[in-house]
């Protein structure tokens, strides 16, 4: 398995840096520009090309920024709050480009607010984005793990 913890860990405005030029080069010589898009990939290229010869399981994470006044229905499907959580499930951030064709699967997690929850858990919602899925998971996450309710629906 290969995991690669945050996707966007390192963006910043994207403003070109020049390289060192290369070895043998005149030192007059300028190196190329390098640029987050070209770094990102110049990454997947490599890990893309990793996985054609291993056959190994990717595990990418990207933090998406959400609205936290967002709310949901206790299921997060029904009830009033149906168009709360069909925004709670909308894109908020993309994966970079290049990454795009590299990754198959993508499950988005989204906290459920709770009055009811314990005081030492947090309710976490998880649904299929791609594939698509037309049902959530909860979980709670605890001090002392994650236990999922209905993990057969993930």
């Amino acid at each position: 398995m290969l995991l690669i913890d945050n996707l966007a860990a390192f963006y910043c405005m994207d403003r070109p840096l020049q390289s060192i030029p290369a070895r043998g080069s005149s030192s007059g010589g300028k190196g190329v520009p390098i640029t987050m898009s070209a770094v990102h990939a110049a990454a997947a290229a490599h890990v893309k090309d990793f996985m054609r010869g291993h056959r190994a399981l990717l595990l990418a994470t990207k933090w998406a920024p959400s609205d936290t006044r967002r709310k949901a229905s206790e299921d997060g499907q029904e009830g009033e709050a149906a168009s709360s959580s069909a925004s709670l499930w909308a894109p908020r951030d993309l994966v970079p480009f290049h990454w795009q064709a590299v990754l198959t699967h993508r499950v988005v997690l989204a906290r459920k607010p709770s009055a009811s929850c314990e005081p030492s858990s947090t309710r976490i919602l998880a649904r299929w984005q791609v594939p698509p899925g037309e049902h959530a998971t909860e979980l709670h996450v605890r001090d002392d793990g994650t236990l999922p309710r209905e993990a057969n629906q993930l």
